[in-house]
């Protein structure tokens, strides 16, 4: 069976030929059905899911460096202490 031509269409209706195309590809993509297909919710879910993987992975990225730099200033600041020589004996009373 042969699809009537767009151009036919249109001009026996008052609206534009290129406004069949643009439902065409609408319906084809699934943007014209009263509910939204299983597969569109599927595809936002997957954006949504991305867009929280982005942003956890910059937090954990922030977190590393964060653990990493406190680690660092901490060693920094033992390193300057003055080293104490470990006592071999424990004082009792004050005098020996």
């Amino acid at each position: 069976m042969k699809q009537p031509d767009p151009q036919n269409c249109a001009g026996a209706t008052t609206f534009l030929p290129g406004q069949l195309y643009t439902w065409k590809r609408q319906y084809a993509d699934g943007k014209l059905d009263p509910e939204p297909s299983r597969e569109a919710e599927l595809e936002a879910r997957v954006r949504e899911l991305e867009r929280l993987l982005g942003k956890v992975t910059l937090e954990n990225e922030f977190l590393k460096k964060a653990v990493r730099n406190s680690l660092k200033q901490t060693q920094k600041k033992e390193s300057s202490l003055p080293k104490t020589a470990p006592s071999s004996k424990t004082l009792k009373g004050g005098v020996n």
